[in-house]
């Protein structure tokens, strides 16, 4: 009976456990992981992390770089961004984005890690029209302005 009741009461807790603090317990941030913005290195408070395929970063970092103007909601756990004609809208934990009123799918969540939180970078960069490359070898992501046609 004893065992039994042992039994219950360790599935009940592992239910109460969010689900979102066991994924963050596995998330590592990486010094390695090197940031570019048209040639220039970026640091951020806490080392870029990648999980699922994607390379999350400090919102305010990336915002303030790619000239971004941010707004947090902290009951809603939301950031709202905007550069002249773009807005952006993501919350913490919710892997749909939108973006000027169109809902994107996100293939990674933004995340709170450290009090800080993070988002995906290739999102955030190619909303506000940047060019993203990863290379693999160096652990090196370049943001690059896309080059405008000249007339």
């Amino acid at each position: 009976m004893f065992l039994r009741k042992l039994l219950l009461s360790l599935l009940v807790l592992v239910f109460l456990i969010p689900f979102s603090f066991v994924e963050a317990a596995k998330l590592t941030p990486d010094s390695s992981i090197k940031v570019y913005l048209d040639g220039k290195p970026l640091t951020f408070d806490v080392d870029p992390i990648q999980t699922n395929g994607t390379t999350l970063v400090q919102f305010t970092t990336i915002f303030k770089a790619l000239g971004v103007s941010y707004e947090w909601n902290k009951h809603l756990q939301t950031i709202i961004g905007k550069k002249q004609d773009l807005e952006l809208y993501l919350q913490l934990n919710n892997r749909i984005a939108t973006v000027n009123s169109v809902n994107i799918r996100l293939q990674t969540a933004p995340i709170a890690y450290e009090n800080r939180t993070l988002v995906p970078l290739r999102f955030i960069s190619e909303a506000t029209g940047m060019n993203v490359t990863w290379n693999a070898a160096t652990k090196r992501i370049d943001i690059a302005s896309v080059a405008k046609p000249v007339l």
